[in-house]
């Protein structure tokens, strides 16, 4: 039976990545909430931003509604910076008897610099669309992001 897998992490915390290792092995739907707002939208949403967000988590719920009923796999890759967000999904696809897994990705913060530093470096030389995060604006991201407790993930990488 298809399943839901919740990506629970910071920026440059390896979300995408496992993702991308996992899908190698079987039928795995990516779907990404930056991805999407990319492709809409040219510029900073500003004050709009999380109005945004939360109209892409519906569509992409009811996209990944879809893909289970295919039998594939689904990915989210939103983050799922709040409890909130993280009890809403895991609600939401209980309600409709999908069965979900949360993993909470949390490597150390030097090695999610790191990381950042060699994704800023290929995008700055790409024409790929992608969000450019410099060390001011990771710091005041992190901050928004509320450390999920251990009955809000089913496993950890760290």
């Amino acid at each position: 039976m298809a399943e839901v897998i919740i990506l629970i992490g910071r920026i440059a915390s390896g979300k995408t990545h496992y993702v991308k290792e996992v899908k190698k092995d079987r039928k795995l739907m990516l779907l990404s909430c930056d991805d999407l707002i990319l492709t809409l939208f040219d510029d900073c949403l500003g004050d709009k931003h999380r109005e945004i967000e939360n109209r892409c988590y519906t569509f992409l719920f009811g996209q990944a509604e879809q893909l289970i009923d295919m039998g594939i796999d689904v990915a989210l890759d939103f983050g799922f910076w709040t409890a909130q967000s993280r009890a809403n999904a895991r609600e939401y696809f209980k309600e409709r008897g999908i069965k979900t897994k949360a993993i909470y990705f949390n490597p150390p913060k030097d090695v999610r610099e790191s990381r950042l530093v060699k994704r800023n470096k290929i995008l700055s030389n790409s024409t790929r669309r992608e969000f450019i995060i410099e060390p001011p604006l990771l710091e005041k991201l992190d901050a928004r992001f509320e450390e999920p407790t251990s009955e809000e993930y089913d496993y950890v990488i760290v």
